[in-house]
Protein backbone atom coordinates (compact mmCIF):
# COMPACT_ATOMS: atom_id res chain seq x y z
CA UNK A 1 0.00 0.00 0.00
CA UNK A 2 1.16 3.47 -0.70
CA UNK A 3 2.41 5.44 1.64
CA UNK A 4 0.57 8.53 0.12
CA UNK A 5 4.23 10.33 0.12
CA UNK A 6 5.89 11.42 -3.34
CA UNK A 7 8.61 9.22 -2.37
CA UNK A 8 6.13 6.37 -1.83
CA UNK A 9 4.59 6.88 -5.12
CA UNK A 10 7.80 7.10 -6.84
CA UNK A 11 8.95 3.65 -4.98
CA UNK A 12 5.09 2.24 -6.11
CA UNK A 13 5.90 3.46 -9.54
CA UNK A 14 9.33 2.06 -10.03
CA UNK A 15 8.28 -1.45 -8.87
CA UNK A 16 5.50 -1.46 -11.41
CA UNK A 17 8.22 -0.19 -14.21
CA UNK A 18 10.75 -3.33 -13.06
CA UNK A 19 7.89 -5.98 -12.64
CA UNK A 20 6.80 -4.51 -16.52
CA UNK A 21 10.17 -5.24 -17.83
CA UNK A 22 10.94 -8.33 -16.22
CA UNK A 23 7.80 -9.67 -17.83
CA UNK A 24 8.43 -8.51 -20.87
CA UNK A 25 11.93 -9.94 -21.20
CA UNK A 26 10.35 -13.34 -20.12
CA UNK A 27 7.92 -13.43 -22.93
CA UNK A 28 11.24 -12.11 -25.23
CA UNK A 29 13.45 -14.85 -24.14
CA UNK A 30 10.54 -17.65 -23.83
CA UNK A 31 9.78 -16.68 -27.83
CA UNK A 32 13.58 -16.98 -28.70
CA UNK A 33 13.62 -20.42 -27.04
CA UNK A 34 10.97 -21.41 -29.48
CA UNK A 35 11.43 -19.47 -32.54
CA UNK A 36 15.23 -18.34 -32.51
CA UNK A 37 17.29 -17.37 -34.04
CA UNK A 38 19.34 -19.31 -31.70
CA UNK A 39 23.14 -20.25 -32.81
CA UNK A 40 24.93 -23.27 -32.71
CA UNK A 41 28.66 -24.26 -33.29
CA UNK A 42 29.67 -26.40 -35.25
CA UNK A 43 33.02 -27.66 -36.97
CA UNK A 44 36.18 -28.26 -35.71
CA UNK A 45 38.42 -26.21 -33.56
CA UNK A 46 40.53 -25.74 -36.57
CA UNK A 47 37.60 -24.55 -39.09
CA UNK A 48 34.88 -23.59 -36.45
CA UNK A 49 31.38 -22.67 -38.18
CA UNK A 50 27.95 -21.63 -36.69
CA UNK A 51 24.41 -22.82 -37.76
CA UNK A 52 21.23 -20.42 -37.19
CA UNK A 53 18.57 -22.01 -36.27
CA UNK A 54 14.97 -20.13 -36.79
CA UNK A 55 11.25 -20.54 -37.23
CA UNK A 56 9.49 -20.04 -40.48
CA UNK A 57 6.22 -18.57 -39.96
CA UNK A 58 5.77 -16.72 -43.46
CA UNK A 59 6.78 -18.91 -46.71
CA UNK A 60 7.66 -15.68 -48.61
CA UNK A 61 10.88 -15.30 -45.98
CA UNK A 62 11.88 -18.67 -47.35
CA UNK A 63 14.46 -19.12 -49.95
CA UNK A 64 13.37 -20.19 -53.20
CA UNK A 65 14.98 -22.54 -55.62
CA UNK A 66 16.45 -25.93 -54.07
CA UNK A 67 18.70 -26.28 -50.89
CA UNK A 68 21.68 -27.82 -50.67
CA UNK A 69 20.85 -30.47 -48.09
CA UNK A 70 22.36 -33.96 -47.63
CA UNK A 71 19.50 -35.64 -47.56
CA UNK A 72 17.76 -38.22 -49.74
CA UNK A 73 14.74 -36.03 -48.76
CA UNK A 74 16.03 -32.55 -50.02
CA UNK A 75 13.82 -31.98 -52.95
CA UNK A 76 10.61 -32.28 -50.95
CA UNK A 77 11.62 -30.19 -47.74
CA UNK A 78 10.37 -26.91 -49.57
CA UNK A 79 7.24 -28.57 -49.72
CA UNK A 80 7.39 -29.67 -46.48
CA UNK A 81 8.14 -26.25 -45.05
CA UNK A 82 5.52 -24.85 -46.89
CA UNK A 83 2.93 -27.69 -45.96
CA UNK A 84 3.62 -27.19 -42.23
CA UNK A 85 3.65 -23.05 -42.37
CA UNK A 86 -0.06 -23.52 -44.31
CA UNK A 87 -0.94 -25.74 -41.34
CA UNK A 88 0.83 -23.49 -38.35
CA UNK A 89 2.90 -26.20 -37.52
CA UNK A 90 6.14 -25.97 -36.22
CA UNK A 91 8.94 -25.64 -39.05
CA UNK A 92 12.44 -24.52 -37.80
CA UNK A 93 15.34 -23.89 -40.48
CA UNK A 94 18.68 -24.42 -39.98
CA UNK A 95 21.48 -22.16 -42.12
CA UNK A 96 24.88 -22.55 -42.09
CA UNK A 97 26.61 -19.91 -44.78
CA UNK A 98 23.60 -18.19 -45.68
CA UNK A 99 22.00 -21.09 -47.17
CA UNK A 100 19.52 -23.68 -45.60
CA UNK A 101 21.29 -27.17 -44.84
CA UNK A 102 18.99 -28.92 -42.57
CA UNK A 103 15.11 -28.86 -41.80
CA UNK A 104 13.34 -29.88 -38.28
CA UNK A 105 9.64 -30.12 -39.54
CA UNK A 106 6.91 -31.28 -37.01
CA UNK A 107 2.83 -32.60 -37.18
CA UNK A 108 1.21 -31.41 -34.64
CA UNK A 109 -1.67 -34.01 -35.19
CA UNK A 110 0.49 -36.85 -34.86
CA UNK A 111 3.57 -34.91 -32.61
CA UNK A 112 5.54 -36.09 -34.91
CA UNK A 113 9.02 -34.09 -35.56
CA UNK A 114 11.26 -35.05 -38.70
CA UNK A 115 15.01 -34.05 -38.67
CA UNK A 116 16.31 -33.80 -42.14
CA UNK A 117 19.79 -33.12 -42.92
CA UNK A 118 23.25 -33.11 -40.84
CA UNK A 119 21.81 -31.51 -38.06
CA UNK A 120 23.39 -33.61 -35.30
CA UNK A 121 25.82 -31.06 -33.75
CA UNK A 122 22.08 -28.65 -33.08
CA UNK A 123 19.42 -32.04 -32.51
CA UNK A 124 19.43 -30.86 -28.82
CA UNK A 125 18.54 -27.13 -29.38
CA UNK A 126 16.56 -28.09 -32.22
CA UNK A 127 13.88 -30.31 -29.86
CA UNK A 128 14.28 -27.90 -27.14
CA UNK A 129 12.79 -25.20 -29.64
CA UNK A 130 9.97 -28.17 -30.31
CA UNK A 131 9.21 -30.68 -27.59
CA UNK A 132 7.79 -33.76 -29.31
CA UNK A 133 7.01 -37.46 -27.64
CA UNK A 134 8.41 -38.56 -31.00
CA UNK A 135 11.27 -37.85 -33.67
CA UNK A 136 12.46 -39.02 -36.91
CA UNK A 137 16.39 -39.01 -37.31
CA UNK A 138 18.17 -39.78 -40.61
CA UNK A 139 20.97 -42.04 -40.53
CA UNK A 140 24.65 -41.07 -41.66
CA UNK A 141 27.02 -42.21 -44.18
CA UNK A 142 25.15 -45.66 -43.44
CA UNK A 143 25.38 -45.86 -39.62
CA UNK A 144 22.23 -44.84 -37.39
CA UNK A 145 21.98 -41.83 -35.54
CA UNK A 146 22.74 -41.61 -31.99
CA UNK A 147 19.89 -41.72 -29.56
CA UNK A 148 18.57 -38.02 -28.44
CA UNK A 149 18.47 -37.72 -24.60
CA UNK A 150 15.61 -38.72 -23.45
CA UNK A 151 14.17 -40.99 -26.36
CA UNK A 152 14.32 -44.27 -27.08
CA UNK A 153 14.59 -46.13 -30.70
CA UNK A 154 11.12 -48.11 -31.56
CA UNK A 155 11.74 -48.79 -35.34
CA UNK A 156 13.67 -48.11 -38.13
CA UNK A 157 12.93 -47.24 -41.52
CA UNK A 158 14.53 -48.34 -45.25
CA UNK A 159 14.97 -45.03 -47.32
CA UNK A 160 14.63 -46.11 -50.78
CA UNK A 161 14.98 -45.01 -54.07
CA UNK A 162 14.62 -45.91 -58.19
CA UNK A 163 15.69 -44.03 -60.95
CA UNK A 164 15.12 -43.87 -63.39
CA UNK A 165 10.80 -43.97 -63.11
CA UNK A 166 9.26 -45.98 -66.18
CA UNK A 167 5.85 -46.77 -66.63
CA UNK A 168 4.29 -50.38 -65.87
CA UNK A 169 1.64 -52.22 -66.76
CA UNK A 170 -1.44 -52.62 -64.32
CA UNK A 171 -5.20 -53.13 -64.12
CA UNK A 172 -6.50 -49.60 -65.10
CA UNK A 173 -10.25 -51.45 -64.67
CA UNK A 174 -9.36 -51.62 -60.54
CA UNK A 175 -6.81 -48.09 -60.36
CA UNK A 176 -7.35 -45.30 -61.26
CA UNK A 177 -6.94 -41.40 -60.55
CA UNK A 178 -8.58 -40.27 -57.25
CA UNK A 179 -11.52 -38.27 -57.45
CA UNK A 180 -12.52 -35.65 -54.76
CA UNK A 181 -15.58 -37.93 -54.03
CA UNK A 182 -12.90 -40.74 -52.55
CA UNK A 183 -11.63 -39.16 -50.21
CA UNK A 184 -13.72 -39.75 -47.21
CA UNK A 185 -13.23 -43.44 -47.63
CA UNK A 186 -9.17 -43.06 -48.07
CA UNK A 187 -9.39 -41.30 -44.69
CA UNK A 188 -11.62 -44.18 -42.97
CA UNK A 189 -9.31 -47.10 -44.49
CA UNK A 190 -6.23 -45.20 -42.77
CA UNK A 191 -8.21 -44.42 -39.83
CA UNK A 192 -8.89 -48.12 -39.53
CA UNK A 193 -5.48 -49.21 -40.83
CA UNK A 194 -3.48 -47.52 -38.56
CA UNK A 195 -6.23 -47.19 -35.29
CA UNK A 196 -5.97 -43.09 -36.05
CA UNK A 197 -9.97 -41.55 -35.62
CA UNK A 198 -8.70 -38.30 -36.01
CA UNK A 199 -6.18 -39.18 -38.38
CA UNK A 200 -6.52 -37.74 -41.97
CA UNK A 201 -5.12 -34.20 -42.01
CA UNK A 202 -2.25 -35.08 -43.96
CA UNK A 203 -3.64 -36.94 -46.56
CA UNK A 204 -6.13 -34.28 -46.81
CA UNK A 205 -3.53 -31.87 -46.95
CA UNK A 206 -1.46 -33.78 -49.98
CA UNK A 207 -4.86 -34.24 -51.76
CA UNK A 208 -5.74 -30.19 -51.90
CA UNK A 209 -2.08 -29.97 -51.88
CA UNK A 210 -2.20 -31.24 -55.82
CA UNK A 211 -0.34 -34.62 -55.04
CA UNK A 212 -0.61 -37.64 -57.12
CA UNK A 213 -3.34 -40.04 -55.80
CA UNK A 214 -4.53 -43.17 -57.03
CA UNK A 215 -7.19 -45.43 -55.60
CA UNK A 216 -8.20 -49.04 -56.04
CA UNK A 217 -11.52 -49.66 -56.53
CA UNK A 218 -12.99 -53.36 -56.14
CA UNK A 219 -16.78 -53.72 -56.05
CA UNK A 220 -17.86 -50.47 -56.20
CA UNK A 221 -15.71 -49.93 -52.93
CA UNK A 222 -12.50 -47.86 -52.23
CA UNK A 223 -10.11 -51.11 -50.99
CA UNK A 224 -7.08 -48.72 -50.97
CA UNK A 225 -4.64 -46.18 -52.12
CA UNK A 226 -1.64 -44.55 -53.04
CA UNK A 227 0.14 -40.93 -53.15
CA UNK A 228 2.96 -39.38 -54.21
CA UNK A 229 4.68 -35.62 -53.79
CA UNK A 230 6.34 -34.58 -57.06
CA UNK A 231 8.94 -31.47 -56.59
CA UNK A 232 12.19 -30.32 -58.71
CA UNK A 233 11.27 -34.06 -60.88
CA UNK A 234 11.50 -36.41 -58.18
CA UNK A 235 8.79 -38.28 -56.16
CA UNK A 236 7.92 -38.99 -52.42
CA UNK A 237 6.07 -42.06 -52.32
CA UNK A 238 3.82 -42.14 -49.77
CA UNK A 239 0.39 -43.93 -47.72
CA UNK A 240 0.02 -46.90 -50.20
CA UNK A 241 -2.59 -49.09 -47.92
CA UNK A 242 -5.06 -51.44 -48.48
CA UNK A 243 -7.84 -51.93 -46.38
CA UNK A 244 -7.39 -55.76 -44.37
CA UNK A 245 -10.62 -56.85 -45.79
CA UNK A 246 -9.21 -56.76 -49.69
CA UNK A 247 -5.03 -57.81 -48.66
CA UNK A 248 -4.02 -61.05 -50.60
CA UNK A 249 -5.33 -59.67 -53.91
CA UNK A 250 -2.24 -58.34 -55.33
CA UNK A 251 -3.52 -54.65 -55.23
CA UNK A 252 -0.59 -53.43 -53.68
CA UNK A 253 1.52 -53.93 -56.42
CA UNK A 254 -1.04 -52.45 -58.99
CA UNK A 255 -1.35 -49.03 -57.14
CA UNK A 256 2.48 -49.37 -57.35
CA UNK A 257 2.72 -49.84 -60.67
CA UNK A 258 -0.19 -47.83 -61.35
CA UNK A 259 1.42 -44.87 -59.38
CA UNK A 260 5.09 -45.14 -61.38
CA UNK A 261 2.93 -44.82 -64.66
CA UNK A 262 1.40 -41.60 -63.93
CA UNK A 263 5.06 -40.58 -62.44
CA UNK A 264 6.71 -41.58 -65.60
CA UNK A 265 4.12 -39.56 -67.60
CA UNK A 266 4.84 -36.49 -65.82
CA UNK A 267 8.64 -36.72 -66.62
CA UNK A 268 9.53 -37.43 -63.12
CA UNK A 269 13.60 -38.80 -63.39
CA UNK A 270 13.72 -39.90 -59.39
CA UNK A 271 11.48 -41.59 -57.00
CA UNK A 272 11.91 -42.24 -53.05
CA UNK A 273 9.92 -44.28 -50.37
CA UNK A 274 10.27 -44.93 -46.94
CA UNK A 275 9.48 -48.25 -46.04
CA UNK A 276 10.02 -50.34 -42.69
CA UNK A 277 11.18 -53.88 -42.93
CA UNK A 278 8.65 -54.67 -40.32
CA UNK A 279 5.91 -54.10 -42.96
CA UNK A 280 7.45 -57.27 -45.30
CA UNK A 281 4.37 -56.81 -48.01
CA UNK A 282 5.29 -52.87 -48.34
CA UNK A 283 8.93 -53.89 -48.91
CA UNK A 284 8.37 -56.74 -51.24
CA UNK A 285 6.12 -54.24 -53.45
CA UNK A 286 9.47 -51.59 -53.26
CA UNK A 287 12.19 -54.37 -53.92
CA UNK A 288 9.70 -55.90 -56.71
CA UNK A 289 9.32 -52.60 -58.83
CA UNK A 290 13.10 -51.98 -58.34
CA UNK A 291 13.66 -49.90 -55.80
CA UNK A 292 17.37 -50.05 -54.11
CA UNK A 293 18.23 -48.89 -50.35
CA UNK A 294 19.81 -45.12 -49.94
CA UNK A 295 19.66 -44.64 -46.56
CA UNK A 296 17.31 -45.03 -43.68
CA UNK A 297 15.50 -43.36 -40.39
CA UNK A 298 14.82 -44.47 -36.81
CA UNK A 299 11.82 -43.79 -35.43
CA UNK A 300 12.44 -42.07 -31.92
CA UNK A 301 9.96 -41.91 -28.67
CA UNK A 302 10.10 -40.19 -25.49
CA UNK A 303 7.95 -42.70 -23.82
CA UNK A 304 9.60 -45.30 -22.58
CA UNK A 305 7.11 -47.79 -22.36
CA UNK A 306 7.37 -47.62 -26.44
CA UNK A 307 11.07 -49.33 -26.46
CA UNK A 308 11.11 -52.56 -28.29
CA UNK A 309 11.35 -55.95 -27.41
CA UNK A 310 14.79 -57.29 -26.68
CA UNK A 311 16.55 -58.35 -29.39
CA UNK A 312 15.26 -55.60 -31.81
CA UNK A 313 18.82 -53.54 -32.73
CA UNK A 314 18.90 -49.89 -34.64
CA UNK A 315 21.64 -51.16 -36.82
Amino acid sequence: MSSGTPVGVLAEVAGSVVILVLLGLALVLGWRRTHGPRTVRVGTAATPSTMRLQRATDLRKVELGPWPVDSPFAPFLRTFARRGIAMRDPVVLARSGGQVVGAYVVDSESEVGGVYGPLEPALRTLLSMQRVPFVFLEERKGQPPGTPAGFVPVDRYDVLRLEPVSARAFESGIVRPMAAADLPGVVQIAQTTYFEAGGGRGLRGGWMDGDVALVAEVAGRIAGFAFATVEDGAALLYGLTVHPQFRGQGLGRELMAGRLSALAAMGVQRAVVEVSPGNPAAHRIAMAAGFVRCGGTVYFSARATDAPDVGWSVA
